[in-house]
């Protein structure tokens, strides 16, 4: 029988939710690209100015049909470009809008 200092699953504090795991995708769906490139895409958080997280999608060229030949090296690429948003440690990055910057830059005098 367990005692009430005994947990069956660790402590309770302890989070044990997974974080989201992103595969990605790659354009075009099928087959070959037409242009000749390889465009990986998925979606980010970004912190706002106002303390809320979006996740609007960023896309990225990978490489050529020449540098990745097959889907399936091309993925491989993908998968290596999101492996810094699935890490564990990942955070969302805080961004700031350009007339955020001009106005705040403004009230500062040297």
């Amino acid at each position: 029988m367990l005692g009430q200092e005994q947990w069956v699953n660790g402590p309770k504090e302890v989070s044990m939710a997974r974080r989201r795991f992103q595969k990605g995708s790659l354009v075009p769906k099928t087959g070959l690209p037409i242009n000749g490139l390889w465009v990986g895409r998925w979606r980010e958080d970004v912190l706002q100015t106002d303390g809320t997280i979006t996740r609007p999608y960023k896309w990225e060229v990978l490489g050529t049909v020449e540098d990745y030949p097959t889907r399936k090296l091309a993925l491989r690429a993908l998968e290596a470009r999101l492996s810094t948003i699935n890490s564990p440690t990942y955070r969302a990055r805080p961004t700031a809008a350009i007339t955020f910057l001009i106005s705040s830059s403004d009230k500062v005098k040297v």
